[in-house]
């Protein structure tokens, strides 16, 4: 199961095909975030691995990004605990949970680069643009190649 943990929404997909999104004002609740991300995973089809992106640690009831992605990655851990959690970072890869709450800046508002990647890839040729607006921003990514050329 995929996880995108945004500001206005959490959006969840199974690789079985199934997407939705639940809308969850995370500046509203913050302290109710493990329950939200409980009741997603309990509508999603079985599971072995969870991967992680998000936005939500960029809203105003944060003191820093830093206290955000903690406060995302603490709420992951109370809900998923012992299944494997991937979390997407800046740096294009996957890392695991704990390797992530060591270095949480790195997954800092990191659901662009997640897209852009695998957007990238599915255009391996040419110059492509990526504009993803969502709820709260809008990001417009070049893509040259296979991958992806942010400015």
């Amino acid at each position: 199961m995929g996880l995108d943990i945004g500001g206005v929404n959490i959006k969840a997909a199974h690789s079985d095909g199934a997407a939705w999104s639940v809308p969850f004002v995370l500046c509203d609740q913050p302290d109710r975030l493990a329950n939200r991300l409980d009741a997603v995973a309990r509508q999603s089809p079985a599971y072995d691995r969870v991967a992680i992106t998000m936005t939500g640690e960029l809203c105003s009831c944060f003191e820093s990004k830093r206290r955000g992605v903690e406060h995302i990655l603490n709420a992951v851990e109370g809900v998923f605990g012992d299944r494997h959690v991937a979390v997407w970072t800046t740096t294009g890869r996957f890392v695991r949970l704990n390797d992530a709450k060591q270095e949480p800046l790195g997954c800092a508002g990191a659901n662009w680069h997640a897209l852009a990647t695998y957007t990238a890839r599915q255009f391996p040729n040419g110059r492509t643009l990526l504009v993803d607006t969502g709820s709260t921003t809008t990001d417009i990514v070049r893509l040259h190649a296979g991958v992806a050329v942010p400015t």
